[in-house]
């Protein structure tokens, strides 16, 4: 039982000094296609606008995200507060004015659109904050 440790120990230590070795060795490799000069770098024309629309990069954090979709509701209309009140109003335990991962405004949401006849996405959008008149004027 010893000798078979002893000889497993020196074999896994080999094994990860060729490892580190090969890693220590290689890593002087450059694959000369991949370096820039300043030149090139002068002349890159920017950001391809149409390549990846602005709208479907993901926010770095939830409350940017947060942030990005209260700026969205304004700019279609959607007074967000207005509508937390009324669904409170209506009877609705929702808890938080988060937009999003809010299971209690997504649950009260999708019974208002099934009441109302539209579409039961869960979200709040100008179809169900016409229903539930809290448009900003």
């Amino acid at each position: 039982m010893n000798l078979k440790f002893k000889i497993l120990f020196i074999l896994t230590f080999f094994n990860l000094l060729a490892i580190f070795m090969h890693q220590f060795l290689s890593r002087d490799e450059i694959v000369w296609d991949q370096i820039v000069s300043d030149q090139e770098m002068e002349a890159d024309p920017g950001r391809n606008e149409r390549s990846t629309p602005r709208e479907f990069i993901l926010p770095s954090t939830a409350a940017v995200a947060e942030a990005q979709e209260s700026k969205h509701l304004a700019l279609i209309g959607i007074n967000q507060e207005r509508c937390f009140q009324v669904l409170r109003a209506k009877g609705y335990q929702i808890v938080s004015n988060a937009l999003l991962h809010n299971v209690d405004l997504a649950r009260s949401l999708v019974i208002e659109q099934r009441a109302f006849g539209v579409e039961a996405s869960g979200k709040l959008n100008r179809t169900i904050a016409e229903k539930l008149e809290c448009l900003d004027a």
